[in-house]
């Protein structure tokens, strides 16, 4: 990893646990699909590089692989009532995104499959958000754009395969970031239930 590399992994696990200190003591109410998605696509991200030779990496991506499975856990705890069916949509197209993942041989399609996939996490926490900007950490998800976009400057070659990913995360994570600074500005949050 470059020096850019190392600083965008070291900010995000410096800023996940933060993360989750909100969502267990304040106002963070992270949505339970979002983040059960994102723990299987950690999961299966880290084994797969660990398989692929990933080196060092493997250490930052099998530590999301932790803070992730615990932000699901608090994310399941703090819930106020229960998923309804409708928020469960994305479970399938995300199944299908990680299905060409882990099936392609081709690194762009691979790349395709696991954004399509976070994709389908991403929805629920960008849905939430909008309707409820005090549920979400504005600054957090500002800084975790901007480790991303490290991420991006990290990458050794200039390819759709290599890029897809980081650029989605960075622009992800602002969007995150600039919808609950915004909609927080119009007025007072809606306080919806956190499921929702």
């Amino acid at each position: 990893m470059t020096a850019f590399g190392v600083m965008g992994a070291l900010i995000i696990l410096a800023l996940s646990p933060v993360y989750l200190r909100r969502v267990l003591r304040g106002p963070t109410r992270p949505h339970p699909v979002s983040w059960g998605i994102w723990w299987v696509l950690a999961a299966i991200g880290a084994a797969s590089d660990g398989a692929g030779g990933g080196g060092s990496a493997v250490i930052v991506l099998y530590a999301m692989v932790a803070i992730d499975g615990a932000i699901f856990i608090a994310a399941l705890r703090v819930a106020e009532g229960r998923t309804s069916l409708w928020e469960l949509w994305p479970l399938l197209p995300a199944a299908v995104g990680v299905a060409v993942w882990l099936g392609s041989q081709d690194p762009l399609a691979a790349a395709i499959g696991v954004v399509s996939a976070d994709t389908c996490a991403f929805w629920p926490t960008l849905s939430k958000t909008w309707r409820a900007p005090g549920s979400e950490p504005a600054l957090t998800w500002a800084v975790a754009g901007g480790a991303f976009a490290l991420a991006c400057a990290s990458v050794p070659a200039i390819t759709w395969s290599s890029l897809l990913y980081p650029v989605y995360l960075t622009v992800s994570s602002l969007l995150i970031a600039g919808i609950a600074w915004g909609r927080r500005e119009r007025g007072p949050a809606v306080q919806l239930n956190p499921s929702g």
